[in-house]
């Protein structure tokens, strides 16, 4: 009796990295978010304050986004991104 196993390897995600620039950054001075990677795509970025309050949210984010930041008050935020299943966040500081 044979027995034949089949293995496959599901294709990698591309990694969700990111850089925020300036930072930090003035109050209604716009920020650059730039992927890593191009290949992600419809990407969700939150914006929560030091409390872990939600303060803004924006969908279908691509390879390079430009936020603009006007209305926030001085002090430190985190940036989470999101794409399915995989998050990445940095800390952003609005002087």
């Amino acid at each position: 009796n044979v027995t034949n196993t089949v293995v496959t390897k599901a294709p990698a995600l591309p990694s969700l990295n990111f850089s925020l620039n300036p930072n930090p950054v003035g109050a209604h001075q716009p920020i650059t978010l730039a992927l890593d990677s191009a290949d992600l795509k419809d990407l969700q970025v939150d914006i929560y304050d030091d409390t872990g309050k939600k303060v803004r949210s924006q969908s279908r984010v691509t390879f390079e986004k430009r936020l603009i930041l006007g209305g926030l008050p001085a002090g430190s935020y985190f940036i989470q991104l999101r794409a399915g299943r995989q998050t990445c966040g940095k800390v952003l500081f609005v002087k």
